[in-house]
């Protein structure tokens, strides 16, 4: 019901908060935490979200595997709310009215974050900067993992297995884009590898 969803929510925000972020990197990435820490100089006081984005966008500091394996499952959980990792909403909600892409927050809704984020990224020359910037920022970090693209991931799952078999992270997108003209490509999936285009069209570093 509505007081467990935001029982998890209030969890989620009390997990991504810089303290426990630095904490969480204290016991798995010791030889990192100086350079995270040099670079993104976390406030150790209060949930900010500034913290845990910087971290994943220099996430060729990591080095070391285990490391590497506990920052892939904060960002799954980050992943699952944009709230967690940025201003998204802040920064595009006047967009997301203008532009018809009102996210619901209703569970039976068919209408969700990933879903808004999609409908302004078809759309996103038409946006504010600052929500621009955001939906850039987002799409970039989508690009190491096609199940952090929702829409993308569950339009693509039949072509993933037809086309790229045995590949991981970004070079699945390569993959689906380099047939995304083949006949034997799904429309719907290629529809989702057209927003993508349009986007890299925009910001060549999410590509």
């Amino acid at each position: 019901d509505a007081t467990c969803q935001h029982s998890i929510y209030a969890r989620k925000l009390e997990l991504m908060n810089d303290k426990n972020i630095v904490q969480i990197l204290e016991r798995s990435c010791t030889k990192e935490l100086e350079s995270f820490n040099a670079v993104c100089q976390p406030d150790n006081k209060e949930y900010s979200a500034k913290y845990l984005s910087c971290i994943l966008d220099n996430r060729d500091l990591i080095k070391d595997l285990i490391c590497k394996g506990q920052i892939t499952r904060i960002e799954t959980v980050a992943f699952s709310d944009f709230r967690l990792i940025s201003k998204f909403l802040q920064s595009c909600s006047n967009d997301i009215v203008k532009s018809n892409c009102g996210r619901l927050a209703n569970r039976n809704s068919k209408s969700t974050q990933g879903d808004t984020l999609s409908c302004l990224q078809m759309s996103i020359t038409q946006h504010s900067d600052a929500c621009k910037k955001e939906i850039f920022h987002i799409s970039e970090l989508q690009a190491d993992n096609i199940k952090f693209d929702r829409q993308t991931f569950m339009a693509c799952s039949d072509d993933v297995k037809k086309f790229c078999t045995d590949l991981r992270g970004p070079d699945i997108y390569k993959c689906l884009m380099k047939n995304k003209s083949s006949k034997q490509m799904s429309k719907k999936c290629e529809n989702q590898l057209n927003r993508r285009s349009a986007l890299i069209a925009n910001d060549f570093s999410i590509s």
